[in-house]
């Protein structure tokens, strides 16, 4: 069976896709989305925020720490430790030494190089 365009079938699946659509906006141009409807009263309440008090806040208060601060000695402990592995890292390769091993690699290079290029002239 072989429907055309101007069969029966088309004409009511047209007229009831337009009911169905007028419908879903008459049904959603009612409805607002409103807090309530996105969160429970009891969330809401629970929410952090400011209080109104109807006064001013005093900003002349100190804030509370939130962890105690170091002793003088925890803080002198620390300076030594730091002091120490500062001058472990500091006690690397002199500048000097460090030129004489960067000239050593380049020697390693060139001799590197010529070798590899002999092997592949013997190969050939």
């Amino acid at each position: 069976m072989k429907f055309k365009p101007q069969d029966r079938i088309f004409h009511v699946a047209a007229a009831w896709g337009a009911v169905w659509g007028l419908a879903a906006v008459a049904l959603t141009g009612c409805v607002s989305p409103s807090l309530e409807d996105a969160a429970p009263t009891a969330a809401q309440a629970a929410a952090p925020g400011p209080i109104v008090t109807g006064e001013y806040p005093n900003l002349n208060v100190p804030p509370a720490s939130a962890a105690t601060p170091i002793s003088d000695a925890e803080k002198a402990a620390l300076t030594r430790d730091l002091a120490a592995t500062r001058s472990r890292v500091n006690a690397g390769p002199s500048a000097a030494n460090a030129e004489n091993e960067a000239e050593r690699l380049r020697r390693l290079a060139r001799t590197h190089a010529q070798q590899r290029l002999e092997e592949l002239e013997k190969g050939e």
